[in-house]
């Protein structure tokens, strides 16, 4: 069976890992994914990191580009032999793909698109990996990830395989996507019941979901009391036709706190959510899916000492707080937008920045720009910020003022103030300094945000 796996360049051209895995046991990786060593246009990709006696192209690095995680020892291990080592179904790798077998490896130049493409007999029937598999043994640890590859040329509906198998956490795959900030990033999915937020990704901006693609490998979880792992793939689990999305259906209202973290350009790089409902309790449990670093920036909520993704946590009290964790930063210029869906009743949601000792009222989407200076540990303090609820306390005097606009940030850090609560109606502003002076004066129409860059401080 010939099969192929279209690979589409990034938006920005640039070359990124991506989570390989065979749907066919047959030839080794040279003869697949490098046709024999022969370079053609538009088809296969490159594998560099030792010689050509083993294989493989040669770069002007020669830093390897092909990867399999063993399960078991907990760590990368680059492939040593492409042709020798068989790219059979199931195996999973990571692969740095640059393009066809045309780029020109002797310099680091724009990715392209290409096809890769395997020969060899198709899996059919149920597959199980465990601790004793041949192809891809399993670490049976509790709370231990396991790299995952999709055996079949199909896609399979990951909530039907994480039910049917044993000892690993059921609520989460773990997608690695290449179009995520500069090189890549994780994505938590949540596996869930409820089809309203079953194949959510952590990450807003990424399409992932619950579907396993097929050529497409994932990391799992397993639970937090396993003392062994198995992972079932059965026929029944392919996904034949395509599930409604939400134009087709209507997803049940969901009360959920998401955090991105934002470039400079407004781009997302990496995000958080919290999922807070009376079911569910202020525990640590399997349902609070832990996040994976990246390579870049990381987003997590810090909850009683563990890196979360996404938290499944009861409704708020009053007080409560929810630490995130922030690491890696690349730039200077940040923003957080948090989205605050279905408010809990009576209480505000409140950003606080340790560092400006500032706190911002969280009002349905807010964004909060702010600079990073690695040479101040407070400004680059991954525990710099949190959010926290609090009982909403008025006065007769104090709910004018509540219902009226919000400024922030304070102090400016970007020579922009956002102007909250306008419900996207037009507004003029002017601005006097301490001496009633007129020092701007503004209207804006389509842009809850005034430019201060020309004010002196």
């Amino acid at each position: 069976i010939y099969t192929e796996r279209f690979v589409p360049k990034r938006g920005d051209d640039a070359r990124a890992f991506r989570f390989l895995s065979s749907p066919v046991n047959g030839n080794s990786i040279y003869q697949s994914l490098q046709n024999n060593g022969v370079s053609q246009q538009l088809f296969d990709t490159q594998v560099t990191g030792g010689t050509v006696a083993n294989g493989f192209d040669q770069s002007a690095t020669n830093n390897a580009s092909m990867f399999k995680f063993l399960n078991q020892s907990v760590q990368w291990s680059a492939v040593t032999n492409t042709q020798t080592e068989m790219f059979n179904a199931g195996m999973p790798y990571r692969v740095f793909v640059r393009g066809d077998r045309t780029v020109d490896l002797m310099a680091n130049g724009p990715a392209v698109s290409t096809t890769l493409r395997a020969t060899g007999s198709p899996v059919v029937g149920t597959v199980t990996y465990d601790s004793s598999s041949t192809v891809n043994a399993l670490n049976s640890g509790a709370s231990a990830f396991n790299f995952v590859g999709n055996p079949y040329q199909a896609q399979v509906d990951m909530r039907q395989v994480l039910n049917a198998s044993t000892g690993v956490n059921p609520n989460a795959v773990y997608v690695w996507d290449p179009t995520l900030n500069t090189r890549g990033a994780y994505v938590t999915v949540i596996i869930d019941a409820d089809d309203s937020i079953n194949g959510t990704p952590s990450n807003p901006s990424s399409d992932a979901d619950q579907f396993l693609q097929p050529w497409q490998s994932v990391f799992l979880v397993n639970s937090n009391m396993a003392s062994s792992a198995s992972v079932v793939f059965q026929e029944d689990f392919k996904v034949l036709s395509t599930s409604n999305t939400a134009v087709f259906s209507t997803p049940a209202a969901s009360n959920r706190l998401s955090v991105e973290l934002l470039s400079g350009n407004g781009n997302t790089i990496d995000a958080a959510q919290a999922f807070y409902a009376s079911t569910e309790n202020a525990g640590i449990d399997d349902r609070d899916l832990t996040k994976i670093g990246n390579i870049d920036e990381n987003v997590s909520w810090n909850m009683q000492g563990n890196q979360i993704a996404i938290l499944r946590h009861a409704i708020p009290v009053n007080g409560e707080q929810f630490p995130l964790q922030l690491t890696s930063y690349r730039a200077q210029n940040y923003s957080l937008r948090l989205n605050y869906t279905t408010p809990v009743a009576g209480m505000n949601l409140v950003l606080v920045d340790t560092y400006l000792q500032t706190e911002t009222l969280v009002n349905g989407q807010t964004v909060y720009p702010f600079n990073v200076d690695q040479s101040i540990a407070a400004s680059a303090a991954s525990g710099r910020f949190y959010v926290k609820f609090e009982n909403i306390t008025l006065s007769t005097g104090d709910s004018a003022f509540a219902k009226a606009i919000t400024l922030y940030p304070n102090p400016v850090t970007n020579g922009m103030v956002q102007v909250n609560n306008l419900s996207g109606k037009p507004f003029h502003a002017t601005i006097y300094n301490m001496l009633g002076q007129e020092m701007l004066s503004v209207n804006n129409n389509n842009d809850a945000s005034i430019d201060v860059n020309n004010l002196k401080p």
